[in-house]
């Protein structure tokens, strides 16, 4: 990148838009009561709301965009410094708030998205914490938040003083970074691959010297007067950016497909009155997660947690066999809060909504509670599943290695995960034990497909991870997960720590 001291523009203006490629949740730290989102009286707990601008429509603070372009090239501090300033001196570029100009509105099915408010235009997401011991809801663990759903666009302006050719082609560069890939997430739900943001320039206004020199024997013009607009903006210089991983996941479910998505559930049916009108109705007490076209979709928060319970059982059960004594639980959620995250530090681990390519068919079934004493049906119990039958879903993971390479004992953990899944362990959503939600899964990378841990013919994930890296190397990576675990053991309990297995 050419850093010259030669100042080209005195002042430069540029116009743009940002488009939502996923929902975005950039909150405004108040909590607002959902009872009053849905205009009903008896709907109890709050939602996180999202910033709103005097008219009260959804914009992006320019503090979150300042910093988060600001972080995109922190591999380059020295321009870092010069464009966004430090403590002893201020930044040459200002950008001000992204407006709304394009709302969700536009979309189609917008108004089929859950809890829609068209004033506000947007939408709630609901989630829910599941124990990872019992694999069942966890009790006063439902949570929602409101989102600006995806196709929403905002204009953006930003503002530089004496920038030179370099400076410039560097600052359009980071907008372009901005390309709605997963590095290009903001807001709440960055590592589930929420916020992705994608730049369009309209143009690059600039003011020279000369110009300047001009408006000011003329004082009488308006400043905006004296702009001019570029005709030919310099290439833009994208940061160089922290390596990544990228992995696409197929899942193909082998039955229905249920993941409970409350805002879906008719009000008649959330409402249901006397306990005999409501058997009389046929509305769906369950309805599956999906897109307004039609798509069912497993939300990445679903899938994410799915695939940290898994991991956290490898995890217990390893320190338990270790140590009979210790507290594995804790010993497993420390490690595990490395790769996952935790509430005060995001995980290395981003996890995207998995949604089917073709629109799917639902089915609805009748289920009935069975009085445990009585063997018999109870009465007023009666209620409707609406389940998806689709097809393959595809989701990305992605790994980010801003904070380095992964240690040995963390790619020992992934492994023991991917076999787990490829092997047929994991199921998603409501339904389980009656045949829902059990997946079938196939790893691609690079062109490579995996759909088995062994394979007679040798492309299963083992025989890869042979060619790519070595069994040995294999083998090392989870002689250091049970070292790693046996230390973890050793500072909690010292004195009844065991040596690795």
């Amino acid at each position: 990148m050419c850093l010259t001291e030669d100042l080209v523009y005195t002042r430069v203006c540029i116009l743009g838009r940002l488009e939502c490629r996923s929902p975005l949740h950039v909150g405004d730290g108040t909590d607002q009561a959902f009872a009053e989102r849905k205009g009903r009286n008896d709907s109890p707990g709050l939602y996180r709301a999202v910033c709103l601008d005097a008219d009260g429509k959804p914009y992006i603070p320019a503090t979150t965009l300042r910093g988060h372009l600001r972080d995109r090239c922190a591999t380059q501090p020295a321009m870092a410094d010069r464009l966004f300033g430090r403590l002893e001196e201020a930044g040459r570029v200002r950008i001000f708030d992204a407006t709304l100009v394009a709302s969700s509105t536009c979309a189609p099915g917008a108004d089929r998205r859950p809890y829609w408010d068209p004033e506000r235009t947007t939408a709630i997401q609901h989630g829910i914490g599941i124990n990872p011991i019992t694999g069942t809801v966890g009790d006063h663990l439902l949570f929602r938040h409101e989102i600006v759903p995806e196709g929403a666009r905002f204009s953006l302006r930003l503002e530089a003083d004496d920038l030179d050719q370099g400076a410039l082609a560097a600052l359009l560069g980071l907008l372009a970074s901005l390309d709605g890939g997963p590095a290009a997430a903001i807001g709440r739900g960055a590592s589930r691959l929420q916020g992705r943001l994608c730049w369009t320039l309209d143009r690059v206004d600039y003011l020279n010297r000369a110009a300047l020199a001009a408006w000011l024997d003329d004082a009488d013009r308006p400043l905006d007067q004296a702009f001019r607009t570029l005709t030919s903006t310099p290439a833009a210089v994208p940061p160089p950016l922290a390596p990544g991983h990228q992995i696409r996941v197929r899942l193909r479910p082998l039955g229905p497909l249920l993941v409970n998505e409350p805002g879906l559930v008719t009000e008649d049916r959330r409402d249901p009155g006397p306990a005999a009108e409501a058997d009389e109705r046929h509305d769906p007490d369950l309805e599956f997660s999906r897109t307004p076209d039609g798509h069912a979709r497993i939300p990445a928060s679903s899938l994410r947690g799915l695939l940290r319970g898994r991991a956290r059982r490898i995890l217990v059960t390893v320190a338990a066999a270790q140590s009979p004594g210790c507290a594995a639980d804790q010993v497993g959620d420390d490690l595990l809060g490395r790769l996952f995250g935790t509430t005060g530090r995001r995980g290395r681990l981003w996890i995207g909504d998995a949604v089917a390519a073709q629109p799917c068919d639902a089915i609805e079934q009748t289920f009935v509670a069975i009085d445990r004493f009585t063997g018999g049906g109870e009465r007023h119990k009666l209620y409707q599943a609406r389940a998806a039958r689709c097809g393959i879903l595809d989701a990305d993971i992605r790994l980010d290695t801003r904070l380095g390479d992964l240690a040995d004992w963390e790619k020992a953990l992934l492994l023991l995960l991917a076999r787990d899944a490829l092997e047929g362990d994991l199921a998603a959503g409501w339904g389980k034990s009656r045949g829902y939600g059990a997946l079938e899964v196939e790893l691609q990378q690079a062109g490579t497909a995996v759909g088995a841990w062994t394979d007679p013919h040798g492309k299963g994930l083992l025989d890869w991870i042979g060619r790519r890296f070595s069994l040995a190397s294999a083998q090392s990576w989870v002689e250091a997960l049970h070292q790693e675990i046996a230390t973890a053991i050793t500072a909690l309990h010292p004195r009844t720590a065991a040596a690795p297995r």
